[in-house]
This record gives structure tokens, sequence and C-alpha cells, in this order.
């Protein structure tokens, strides 16, 4: 009986660490993301943005070291075009793709609410 309570205690305490440690990983993932994207703003602004004991989040040719997500789609509906390191066509293909994802996301709200959803 109490092995049993034992074996159940620390299968308890496993899920809880495991599930901890997967929201720290998005968490610090998010903050990442997060920096990056202030980063970018404060750069197209003509700022720059100094972290940690000196480094820069940008190389020397002025790209981020670490890319976003998806090159072009940041996190909370913020876009980048040309930073995926493909030059002219890059920035073009960019900026094809985010109308284009604004759209999808614009139709998947409305199909939302039309199927008598709401704003959370």
């Amino acid at each position: 009986m109490l092995l049993q309570i034992a074996h159940e205690c620390l299968d308890m305490h496993k899920r809880k660490v495991d599930h901890a440690t997967r929201l720290r990983a998005h968490l610090l993932e998010a903050l990442a993301d997060a920096k990056l994207e202030l980063t970018i703003l404060l750069t197209l602004r003509g700022e720059k943005l100094f972290v940690g004991s000196g480094g820069q989040l940008f190389d020397k040719n002025g790209f981020p070291k670490s890319q976003m997500t998806n090159g072009w789609r940041g996190r909370d509906g913020l876009y980048a075009a040309g930073f995926t390191r493909r030059g002219l066509a890059g920035v073009s293909a960019d900026a094809m793709k985010i109308p284009q994802d604004i759209g999808t996301v614009w139709n998947q709200e409305l199909n939302h609410l039309n199927k008598g959803g709401s704003y959370s």
C-alpha cells in the first residue's frame, strides 16, 4: 500500500516537473522572439540595441543573428520582410507572403465568427 502511494507521488512529481520544463522552454522561446522583434523594430527606427555583455543581436551585415521563426512571420501579428538572407528576391517573396498570411488569418476569424464564435 505505501509502495503504491510512493509510486503515485513520484509519478505526479515527474508529470509536474515535465510540465514545468516544457513551460520554461516555451517561455524562453517567446522571450527570445520578443527580444528579436524589439531589436528589429528599434533597428528599423535607426536605433541600435546592445544586449548582454556588449553583444549585438545583428551581425556585421545587419542580419539578425537568430532568425525569426518563419523568416518573415513573428509572434503576435508582427511581420518583417527582408530578414531571410535571400536578397531582393527574398524581400519580394516575404512581401508577397505577408498579405497572404494576413488574409488567411482574417478568413479564419470570419469563419469562426460566422459559426457563432466570439472574440476572446
